[in-house]
């Protein structure tokens, strides 16, 4: 039975993650056939999975870490009854954190990293191939919007950069969508592929399908990682930690940005093509996006707790439309969820990337996550993003067990490392 469960959890994972790959297709399918609800029965393969993953956690052992961080999603959920009146806003905040639990509680199930090479490179050659199609052809699902319970679902993102070029989505909802997951898959092949040549093809050939999708964000976190990938075999285990300390600055930046945002004024030179192309975005979350998202905890929550679960980005979307704010920053949408202890969760996880062996595999995959969340967090939500909050929820458990990194890398298998663990 143990065994059944564990296929039916590996299978689960691949298809729950597979429907966000190719989302716009999916549910321009669901569309043509008159079933658009059906996309949400990936919710009930992911309650599914955590149904079965949750006893690992509850009984006969603890493990401590997952419990104290379900606790504190518990308290944060308590935080926002006191300052969002509608228990459904909250319950849909819950579910945009259930990703993040699911890749904390299957960390076991997926850790073998050099297990799910193939499937991570099916991931992988399905998006960019999608990328680098709609960049000749359009889909026909380009823009495609729909009505449920009221609502008006957008199926798929089509939109253009402020240079007039395409933002290529491929198959997935949105082009910043399919960037994340073909830099997500091409940092975990270049790494576990055995052949060099075919790593350096991957990361040559995500390089051009992000360029194609104008997702600025991602091309400075691939431009990141490229120079860490190039110097990852050269320098010393001291040289190499250089990248774990650079990792500090994005995530100073990514909290000192919308925290002076609003007090300075910005004009851009609209004539000069690079201003326009490299700066509006940005120079919009300072002037507009962050301030409100200040605001609104200011009149609705509190400095010190937030406003809880829920208080910010879709949940608000749908509940809360005339204060919606889509945060566009890491920090903004942790710190109105958790208040001031979001500082302490992401100074919790920089500590803990100082830790990384990163000349190991599994280590330098890890990193890769990590670069991507900060980096990217700079400008965008990612902890909305399924695909990223799965690979957060990974990340954060196998930081909390660096401890035992000299087992793992002595060669053990990961059933003695669960032995270790229960014994310890």
């Amino acid at each position: 039975m143990l065994s059944n469960n564990n296929i039916m959890i590996k299978l689960g994972i691949v298809i729950y993650l597979l429907t966000f790959c190719i989302e716009g297709a999916l549910r321009y399918v669901l569309y043509l056939g008159h079933a658009e609800w059906m996309i949400y029965l990936r919710d009930v393969i992911l309650i599914i999975i955590l149904a079965l993953l949750l006893p690992r956690y509850i009984h006969p052992k603890l493990d401590l870490f997952v419990v104290t961080v379900l606790y504190l999603l518990l308290f944060h959920c308590f935080v926002a009854i006191l300052f969002i009146s509608n228990v459904a806003q909250i319950a849909f905040g819950v579910k945009l954190f259930l990703p993040f639990l699911l890749g904390m509680f299957a960390y076991h199930d997926v850790c073998e990293f050099s297990r799910i090479t193939k499937v991570v490179l099916g991931f992988f050659l399905l998006t960019v191939s999608g990328i680098f199609l709609n960049n000749f052809v359009s889909f026909p699902w380009e823009g495609l919007s729909y009505g449920i319970g009221g609502q008006e679902i957008q199926a798929s993102l089509k939109w253009w950069a402020t240079d007039g070029s395409k933002r290529v989505a491929g198959f997935a909802r949105s082009s910043y969508d399919a960037a994340a997951y073909t830099l997500l898959s091409a940092i975990f092949l270049s790494v576990y592929l055995r052949a060099y040549w075919l790593r350096v093809v991957v990361w040559l050939t995500a390089g051009l399908a992000i360029l194609l999708t104008t997702t600025k964000g991602l091309m400075l976190v691939y431009a990141f990682l490229s120079i860490f990938l190039i110097y990852r075999g050269l320098l010393s285990s001291a040289g190499i930690q250089i990248f774990q300390y650079a990792l500090w600055a994005p995530m100073l930046f990514m909290i000192l940005a919308p925290a002076f945002s609003g007090l300075f004024l910005f004009k851009i030179d609209w004539k000069d093509p690079v201003q326009g192309f490299l700066l509006s975005s940005y120079i919009d979350r300072l002037e507009n996006t962050w301030p409100q998202a200040f605001a609104n905890i200011d009149r609705y929550g509190s400095y010190i707790l937030g406003r809880g679960i829920g208080g910010i980005g879709t949940a608000q979307r749908y509940y809360e439309p005339l204060i919606y704010n889509y945060a566009d920053n890491l920090f903004v949408y942790m710190y109105t969820n958790f208040g001031v202890l979001a500082v302490g969760y992401l100074v919790y996880l920089m500590i803990k990337i100082q830790n990384l062996k990163i000349r190991l595999e599994r280590d330098a995959v890890i990193f890769g996550i990590a670069a991507t969340i900060l980096i990217y967090g700079i400008t965008t939500a990612v902890l909305e993003s399924p695909s990223i909050a799965f690979l957060a929820g990974l990340m954060l458990v196998h930081l909390s067990r660096l401890e035992v990194e000299p087992l793992l890398g002595s060669g053990r298998s990961w059933d003695e490392f669960r032995q270790y663990e229960a014994h310890r």
